[in-house]
């Protein structure tokens, strides 16, 4: 069974499913998707390409590289932003409204963000390194293990 249908799909199951052979109209089929008695959502599929042959290889000549590393020296660092204030523009603002009206959305000029970094090592973990304007990875990475 396919995991997506069109809407001309749900219309031919519908049609094929019914006794009768009754014919829906797309629009019937919208309105009960909208009004909550067709368990239905409109997503739009994540895009994510299959492994190749190659990307598994290059994978297992990675891992095979650090087989044999101390993992006692190494530290993994990460930074993360957490945006408060932020509301979505363009394709992830979309809504259903009525034909003709335009939904107006609420944005923030200057959003207010906090830059955070960490590191896990065998050790343990880092505390929280709260960053405030620019930096690289590099004196962020420093900043964390000193």
């Amino acid at each position: 069974m396919k995991h997506k249908l069109s809407l001309n799909d749900v219309k031919k199951r519908l049609y094929s499913n019914s006794r009768g052979k009754v014919d829906v109209s797309k629009s019937t089929i919208l309105r009960a998707v909208k009004n909550g008695r067709v368990p239905l959502i409109f997503a739009k599929a994540s895009k994510k390409p299959f492994l190749t042959e190659q990307h598994k290889q290059l994978r297992l000549e990675f891992a095979s590289r650090f087989m044999d590393i101390d993992w006692d020296s190494v530290m993994f660092t990460d930074s993360k932003y957490f945006i408060f204030g932020y509301q979505p523009t363009g394709k992830l603002a979309a809504v259903w409204c009525k034909k003709g009206d335009r939904p107006k959305i609420p944005t923030v000029k200057k959003v207010k963000k906090i830059h955070v970094y960490a590191g896990i090592s065998v050790h343990g973990v880092t505390p929280l390194f709260f960053v405030q304007g620019t930096s690289d990875a590099r004196e962020c990475a420093t900043s964390v293990t000193s």
